[in-house]
Formats: C-alpha cells, structure tokens, sequence
C-alpha cells in the first residue's frame, strides 16, 4: 500500500496520530495477505488512490483496539468465481478490531450490496454478514451466476433445470472461522426468489418424466 498524508500529533494520557490523505492499494501484492480474509476465489483489481483518515495510539506495543480507520477504495473490479462487479468504490471502516466493508454495485443490470464484518478482537477471528441482508436484486441468471454462485446452493439450477430470468437473494445467516487451516467453510442459510424465473429441464431430469 502506498500512502501519502498530513497529520497531527496529539499529547495526551495516551500520544495519538491523526493522519489524512490518499493511499493506493496494490492489490496483486496484496492477495496472499487477502486470502484467509476473502478467500482465494475473490480477486481485487484497480490502481486508484482512495481517501483514508486515521486515528493511532502511539504505544508499544500497539493497542489495535484503540486503531481507528475510514476508507474509501476505488476498485476496477471485484470478481469471484467469475462473476465481475465494478467499478465501484468500498467503503473501509476499522474501529475497535472490528472491520467492515460495504459492498454496493450494478450485476447485468441488477444490484449486488453486501457488508461483510470481520471480528478480529476475538481468539478465533470470525467474517459474519447482518441477518436478512439482500444480496442479490434482479440480477439476471446467465452461465458466471449459475457456475459460481446458484448452482452450488441448489441442483435445480444448471444440474436439473437451466434457468432464465432475474433471480434475488437474501442471507439469512452466514459466519465463517478466518483461519489458514483448510476444511473450515462458511456456516450459512439463503433465501432465493425464483418467481420472476423460469425453467427448462435438461435431460436428467426429463428422463424421470
């Protein structure tokens, strides 16, 4: 990350670093830091300078709690398993270990909105997103949707049924363990809205007809 920026520094109880200004994220050597947080499927691009504003303590060692941190980060694109959003800005908030991002753009003509929270101020740090959270609103279903997303929360769609239409998507719970140990996934329930949908049976299916 490059960062440039003017400041204030502050004598209190506890000396504090006020910092403003602009910071470029290289995404590329970025991933290898990114991968236990967002996984290896989810790839950043883009070389844009984002605004951030931060608050340190100066303290040895440092009290991560006490870091407060506002961004904004322009990104080209965000893909995961294919599917490509952007460009689109994310806003960064970091405040008492707790990190969220806010996730809100155009897919096809449809919206994509998420605001993933990453506890880091417990032993076991947890990536959760709110309760009854749209995910997806009239998002067309096309072949990226089905491969990454659809087909691996139902059969019905590429396996037993091809899909034409607009789909929505609620999550109703998600939490997952940030950990580089492999096996420990996403413990999650969706809702998917299939009325503006329509479906062609492929042959498995057929044949039990």
């Amino acid at each position: 990350i490059t960062a440039t920026g003017s400041g204030l520094f502050k004598r209190k109880e506890t000396p504090e670093l006020n910092l403003q200004g602009q910071l470029t994220p290289q995404y590329a050597r970025l991933a290898p830091l990114l991968h236990p947080y967002v996984g290896r499927e989810t790839v950043f691009s883009g070389s844009k300078p984002g605004a951030f504003q931060l608050s340190l303590p100066l303290t040895s060692p440092l009290q991560w709690e006490k870091v407060a941190l506002l961004a904004e980060l322009p990104v080209d694109t965000l893909r995961f398993r294919g599917i490509n959003v952007g460009p689109l800005t994310l806003p960064l908030e970091l405040h008492r270990n707790k990190l969220r991002v806010r996730i809100d753009g155009q897919l096809d003509g449809g919206r994509v909105a998420l605001a993933p929270l990453w506890d880091l101020s417990v032993p076991q740090p947890l990536l959760t997103i709110p309760a009854s959270t749209p995910c997806l609103t009239n998002v067309p279903v096309n072949a990226p949707l089905v491969d990454g997303v659809l087909g691996r929360l139902h059969p019905l769609f590429g396996g037993l049924a091809q899909a034409q239409g607009a789909v929505d998507v609620r999550i109703n719970q998600f939490s997952m363990p940030i950990t580089q140990k492999a096996g420990q996934g996403p413990v999650f329930t969706v809702s998917v809205a299939v009325d503006r949908l329509q479906f062609k049976p492929t042959e498995p299916l057929q044949e039990l007809f």
